[in-house]
């Protein structure tokens, strides 16, 4: 049972829509920004989309943590994926967090998803958090 990830992205929110489209809402496609001022740890209201192909059938166990500086997990959710019957074998799978939920952010540096899913581990993706330089300092 293996699985492989399309895209990782953290965002403010994501609404699955009733046409079935899904709406991603404040993506951050280049890092997090934070004002100066920010002190660490920091938490911040984030929803992670993870779409990736798969082999598995029926229900399987997954882990996700965000790993950052000094490998401090900032996030970490675990539960049960369950396929879904009604898409066509092969066709990607949107991981199961489309909630938004607290990461506590520990520094500046480079975050790291990693998933375990079928009793496999893999980095799913990954993000920056920096502090914002204004200009003229």
């Amino acid at each position: 049972m293996t699985f492989d990830v399309l895209d990782f992205l953290p965002c403010d929110l994501i609404r699955r829509e009733d046409t079935g489209k899904t709406l991603l809402v404040g993506v951050y496609g280049n890092g997090i920004l934070l004002r100066p001022e920010t002190e660490f740890p920091h938490r911040i209201a984030l929803a992670y989309w993870v779409r990736l192909t798969h082999r598995v059938h029926g229900a399987s166990p997954f882990k996700m943590e965000i790993i950052g500086p000094g490998d401090l997990v900032a996030y970490s959710v675990d539960g049960e994926f369950t396929e879904d019957k009604t898409e066509p074998e092969g066709s990607p799978s949107i991981f199961p967090f489309p909630h938004t939920l607290v990461t506590e952010l520990h520094g500046e540096g480079r975050y790291t998803a990693r998933l375990t899913f079928a009793g496999v581990t893999k980095d799913a993706g990954w993000f920056d958090v920096r502090l914002r330089v204004l200009k003229g300092t």
